[in-house]
């Protein structure tokens, strides 16, 4: 590791079993949690790892070639370290070259095995894939010509379908004249029923590039008594190749597991086993930092309470923790949401700024103290400081962003002059940040203490429309225009010597990690604005058929969910209080303001408001 600090890459029989757990786990849902018993890195609703541990068959003697396929489908399906029972089912020399790491293809529900008495093809669409790295790719962002192919640094909408996989097994009779497998696609191929069953979302923590926050990297592991082995040899692996660029790792290249095994005790406690060059001699911070990110990644495993780190067998000592036993528990200083987040909600009514009670009826309006109290005629859109002490506005005709203060007592200043500036926003994290995006130039303007700095963002030919920076700093969400239709994104910040923001990740709001949105096509709507919940989680307006309608948005498009919308609201801006389990969000359009309340019910604040929005 150079330097303190570094970045890195890095049968039917068994249905019949995943029935029998699947049916035990809805009985008892009423009394299991959803979610770690901690805040920090804790994720409301997210689904528990449920106990489907269900040991996968080896192949029987005599079996059909279908049989066989089958069997190995199966196999794969159920997380096990090396695979060997999947590795029963090929020929000996594919049992030595198969690369079950490699990924994940998820395949739609419904697909058959084409078998004759001797050969066995699989041809299914292709809903999605995993990557080595545990990323999500939806299926529409794959080429449709080789959907197993290598993943391009930019990842666009190949398709508005799904691609096609076609695999043909190449069945080979072995030296007992049993049929076996010799050629396995790379990777896995799981049916999309089974990879819900068997796989959750989770995410690694890694440090922000001014290591100021942790920032999650959404990754999909197994389910189970394994699930905290995986999420610990991904985060030591370090972070996916899309995130890597923005981010850096406390954790020494080359740390691994002494055991390949970390469960979950009867007391909550994961006992964290370390080895690697380099963890003797860390200092202080770096050990503290490491201890955040590990800490972090095991808190959304429920019921740990708990994480001990030992080095070869003895504790390891980190700061706060002389015995390396880390109680799961909040740490302010580096949670992605931040603390001093604002809870006040500011609107402009094209005369004045006002605070918005948002809680109470239609929403009472009071006029702030400070200058635009007073006269805000030419405020178009509006950003409060993440302390609240601050506005700042974008002029109607957007080509300046103004700033002025909240408390009476000063002067609003003109800040910067644009084309076409976007609604701005302030970015925290110790930073005090003032962002301004000029779409006719693709320019981030970052306003700072100490100046200003523009710095370029890499659309590959898309028009910005809508962004939001996460409240980690390091993403953005983006609404581009892109071959003549709206698409949603997400880009990366990379703080670097020379700043830039790059990396255009298409989210098709179609895709669900193994189901399609129900009754919606991705053709069918246009994203036209966009907003952070959580820090992996947004809420988007789209328009469409009929009214406007929200959606919540994974922050890797593996699950997307549109929500219920009142009629004839004609939303047309959203802003969201990032949470981690209940966030506040507004929207506003000509038929006025409406508060979220849950999936199916929001309500109005009335028709005065010409412009809203929390801080962040």
């Amino acid at each position: 590791m150079s330097g303190r600090w570094a970045t890195r890459r890095r049968a039917p029989r068994l249905l019949a079993a995943l029935a029998a757990a699947l049916a035990l786990l809805v009985t008892g849902c009423a009394s299991m949690p959803t979610s770690g018993p901690v805040e920090f890195g804790g994720r409301g609703g997210q689904v528990a790892d449920a106990e489907v541990d269900i040991a996968p068959e080896p192949p029987r003697t005599g079996a059909e070639p279908r049989d066989i396929v089958d069997g190995f489908l199966q196999a794969m399906a159920n997380y096990q370290p090396g695979y060997a029972t999947a590795r029963e089912y090929l020929t000996p020399q594919a049992r030595q070259s198969w690369q079950p790491e490699a990924g994940i293809v998820v395949y739609a529900d419904g697909s058959q095995v084409n078998a004759t008495s001797d050969s066995a093809v699989l041809t299914a669409p292709v809903q999605a894939r995993i990557d080595s790295d545990g990323a999500y790719v939806p299926g529409r962002l794959l080429d449709p010509e080789d959907p197993l192919g290598d993943l391009p640094d930019r990842l666009v909408r190949r398709s508005d379908s799904d691609p096609q996989v076609r695999i043909d097994f190449g069945l080979e009779r072995d030296a007992a004249g049993q049929w076996r497998i010799g050629n396995p696609p790379p990777g896995r191929l799981i049916q999309a029923y089974l990879f819900q069953q068997f796989f959750t979302r989770a995410s690694a923590y890694y440090l922000d590039g001014d290591l100021r926050m942790l920032v999650p990297d959404p990754v999909y592991v197994p389910r189970g008594s394994q699930s905290p082995l995986a999420r610990l040899q991904i985060l030591f692996r370090g972070p996916t190749r899309w995130l890597e660029p923005a981010v850096r790792t406390a954790i020494p290249a080359g740390t691994e597991l002494s055991t390949q095994s970390a469960f979950v005790d009867a007391e909550g406690v994961v006992d964290v086993s370390l080895r690697g060059p380099g963890l003797a001699g860390l200092p202080d911070e770096q050990r503290g930092r490491m201890r955040d990110q590990i800490v972090a990644t095991l808190a959304q495993v429920p019921a740990v309470t708990a994480v001990r780190l030992s080095l070869e067998g003895a504790p390891y000592p980190v700061p706060g923790a002389p015995d390396g036993l880390i109680g799961v528990g909040p740490r302010p200083g580096l949670d992605p949401i931040p603390a001093e987040l604002g809870e006040q909600l500011f609107g402009s009514t094209g005369r004045q700024v006002v605070t918005v009670d948002d809680q109470q009826g239609a929403g009472a309006l009071s006029p702030v103290a400070g200058p635009w109290g007073r006269d805000a005629s030419g405020v178009q859109t509006l950003s409060p400081s993440l302390t609240g002490d601050r506005v700042a506005g974008i002029t109607r005709d957007g080509t300046e962003l103004w700033e002025a203060p909240v408390a009476d007592g000063g002067e609003a200043r003109r800040v910067l002059t644009g084309r076409r500036l976007l609604r701005p926003q302030y970015v925290g994290g110790g930073r005090d940040e003032l962002w301004a995006l000029d779409a006719a130039d693709s320019t981030a303007r970052v306003v700072t203490a100490t100046g200003i700095t523009d710095v370029p963002v890499d659309l590959s030919g898309g028009a910005l429309r809508a962004f939001r920076i996460s409240p980690d700093g390091t993403r953005i969400a983006a609404v581009a225009e892109r071959d003549g239709r709206a698409e949603l994104g997400l880009l990366r910040v990379r703080r670097e010597a020379e700043p830039r923001i790059d990396g255009w990740r298409a989210l098709p709001l179609s895709a669900r990690a193994g189901r399609p949105a129900p009754d919606v096509a991705a053709s069918d709507v246009a994203p036209i604005d966009v907003a952070w919940v959580s820090d992996e989680e947004l809420m988007v307006l789209t328009a469409g058929e009929g009214a406007n309608r929200p959606w919540r948005v994974a922050s890797d498009a593996s699950e997307a969910t549109q929500l219920g919308a009142p009629d004839g609201w004609a939303a047309e801006t959203i802003t969201a209080l990032p949470r981690h389990r209940t966030p506040r969000v507004v929207v506003l359009g000509p038929a006025g303001a409406w508060r979220y309340d849950d999936s199916a019910s929001w309500s109005r604040l009335g028709d005065e408001l010409t412009a809203v929005s929390f801080a962040g």
